[in-house]
Formats: C-alpha cells, sequence, structure tokens
C-alpha cells in the first residue's frame, strides 16, 4: 500500500474503533452523493443523526450545501446541536424519545 494512503491509529482510539471511521465516513458518503445526488439548497433529514454513519452524514450534507434535519433520542439531542456545522437549531419533540435538530 502506498505510504501516502496510511495513516496512524490516533492514541485515543481502540482498534475497532479506529476501523469504523472509513467505514462509516464512506457509508454516508455513498448514501448522500451516489445514491441521493444531494445538492446544494436541498433539504436532507438524517434519521439517526448521532449514530455512526448519521454523524458522518450530518456534516457531509452540510458540506455539500444541504439545509440537514437531524433526527436522534432526546438524550442525544445535545450531541447533534453541538455539531461544528450547525447553523440553527430548533429542537422539538416528534414522538416519545425523539427529537429533532435543524442545522
Amino acid at each position: 500500500m502506498p505510504q501516502g494512503q496510511l495513516v496512524l491509529k490516533p492514541a485515543n482510539l481502540t482498534f475497532e474503533q479506529a476501523a469504523a471511521v472509513p467505514i462509516s465516513g464512506f457509508a454516508a458518503l455513498q448514501a448522500l452523493r451516489n445514491t441521493g445526488g444531494v445538492q446544494p439548497g436541498q433539504q436532507v433529514v438524517i434519521i439517526g443523526a448521532s449514530g455512526g454513519v448519521g454523524s458522518y452524514a450530518v456534516q457531509l450534507a452540510k458540506a455539500f450545501g444541504a439545509e440537514v434535519t437531524g433526527v436522534c433520542s432526546t438524550k442525544s439531542l445535545d450531541l447533534v446541536r453541538s455539531t461544528p456545522t450547525t447553523s440553527s437549531t430548533t429542537p422539538r419533540k416528534t414522538s416519545p424519545g425523539l427529537g429533532s435538530a435543524t442545522t
């Protein structure tokens, strides 16, 4: 493998956690770019926005210029609202135990 394609594992991650990074990120990228064809200005809803794939999907959709609504449990709402891509948040109860944040 070319040396330019390798990086050191961060010391604070387990091997399992480090292995999940490219898998989750790539799954989100494929879903948004290849399957969804997300374009600037589109509205995107990410269900499971606090999960492994969902957290990448929120950031990638925002980077593509979409208006992103992340759906997650109320216990994860602060996490989703705190992402660096958040431009505004509007929490609402959608059903028992669920909340949403618009980024």
